[in-house]
């Protein structure tokens, strides 16, 4: 165990966990006090306080990893990558219209199979979907990325391909995740009612690989951030109650631009050098 907590991309799985699944067991112990609610509420003050923490789990871990290595430039390393701007325009665009544009073919799909209203195009709740739009942006997406793409990938790439690295990650990424689906507090804070966490584990792996895949393509850490928020905006606000042929047309879609991904770039995801961890 001590050997394991030596090697610095163990130790941050290990604090990203720690933190995450720890604040869920807090969450757990202050239901039983009965200071917050026994179910998630999106307006209890104590409960976004929790779940800010928790899904900051990885970014902090790769926060205090960089400064552990670096002190306040590793830091200050990781949150650069936020603000690369240069990357070109389609890229851009491909953060924004690729998650949604795929969100949108699968509703017309379940639309003409299986009758699934298009009338989920768009907020069932528009208070809910505000919030999302502040709180879900700051939390999840920006939270993750930080630590997953921002620290963890540059360090497996130096181990393995890309698509490897990506592929760890999102088996990682759905371990970690666990606590939304166990835990009363935390349970569909994020993800919308109705996705079990097979489904849940379906969508995460061609997700990852995509994410990766812009990651590597674009250099910027911002637009795998977007590219994560627009994925759970259109899971969470416009899908929250989550039909089947839905959700599983989605998952079909999302796996087939993962492939069309990995059959045109191979192994490595991306035709230029990616991100090295520095």
């Amino acid at each position: 165990m001590a050997n394991l907590l030596r090697n610095p991309l163990s130790l941050f799985f290990v604090l990203a966990f720690a933190i995450t699944w720890g604040t869920g067991l807090a969450a757990l112990g202050l239901r039983d006090l009965g200071l917050v609610a026994p179910t998630f509420e999106r307006f209890d003050p104590l409960a976004n306080l929790l779940l800010f923490i928790a899904l900051w789990g990885p970014g902090f871990s790769g926060l205090l990893m960089g400064y552990r290595e670096k002190g306040w430039r590793g830091m200050a390393v990781l949150v650069s990558g936020l603000f690369v701007f240069g990357t070109g325009w389609r890229w851009w665009a491909a953060a924004i219209l690729l998650p949604l544009g795929l969100q949108v073919a699968a509703l017309f799909i379940a639309h003409m199979l299986a009758g699934v209203s298009l009338s989920r195009f768009g907020p069932e709740n528009w208070t809910s979907a505000a919030y999302f739009f502040v709180f879900g942006f700051l939390c999840s997406p920006l939270g993750e990325e930080i630590g997953w793409r921002g620290y963890a990938l540059p360090r497996l790439m130096q181990r393995m391909s890309a698509l490897a690295a990506a592929l760890v990650l999102g088996l990682i990424w759905i371990a970690w995740h666990a606590p939304a689906f166990v835990i009363p507090v935390l349970a569909r804070s994020i993800l919308p009612s109705g996705v079990s966490y097979f489904e849940f584990a379906a969508m995460a792996l061609p997700v990852t690989v995509l994410v990766t895949w812009m990651y590597l393509r674009g250099h910027s850490l911002l637009q795998p951030v977007i590219f994560h928020f627009l994925v759970l905006f259109q899971a969470t606000s416009i899908q929250e109650s989550a039909a089947p042929p839905l959700v599983w047309t989605s998952i079909g879609l999302f796996a087939a631009a993962a492939l069309l991904v990995i059959g045109r770039c191979g192994w490595a995801l991306s035709r230029g050098a990616g991100p090295t961890a520095r």
